[in-house]
């Protein structure tokens, strides 16, 4: 992050401090609050198939009712799949999904937000899902990640 986002060496000045306010990306909101912290949050896409399972993978093979429960391998999993938001793409407290047992009592899981996804076509070669965050559309695909539509 800070090669990202970090100024130029103090022997690169040499007289021009607009060089002091240059990084190599363009510093958003939305980047200062996904990659530090401030004012985010954490997604767990739930993967719907055809038939109305529900899975934490595209591929359909770790079904969600089989990762409910507050365990630490549970936590692993799960938070290993999370994908950080800006807060305010969530939505209020109150109209969350539902966590599944025993998420609750787990601190790293307690303040996840549930998107559930349907595949919804193809871009590129790779699935493509859509769903509804509050009031957001999302999409996701393999090539671009989790984005606002």
């Amino acid at each position: 992050m800070a090669a990202m986002t970090g100024i130029c060496s103090p022997g690169r000045v040499r007289g021009d401090f607009s060089k002091m306010s240059e990084g190599s990306v363009q510093v958003t909101a939305d980047l200062l609050a996904t990659r530090l912290g401030a004012d985010s949050g954490r997604v767990l896409l739930e993967f719907t198939d055809e038939d109305g399972g529900v899975f934490l993978d595209e591929e359909g093979r770790l079904p969600m009712k089989d990762w409910v429960g507050g365990s630490v391998r549970v936590a692993r999993t799960v938070v290993a799949r999370t994908i950080p938001v800006p807060g305010n793409w969530l939505p209020p407290v109150e109209a969350r999904p539902a966590l599944p047992v025993g998420w609750g009592e787990q601190p790293h899981l307690r303040e996840v937000v549930l998107l559930p996804v349907r595949r919804t076509g193809q871009d590129g070669g790779c699935p493509r899902w859509t769903g509804q965050l509050g009031s957001l559309t999302m999409q996701f695909t393999r090539t671009t990640g989790l984005e606002r539509l």
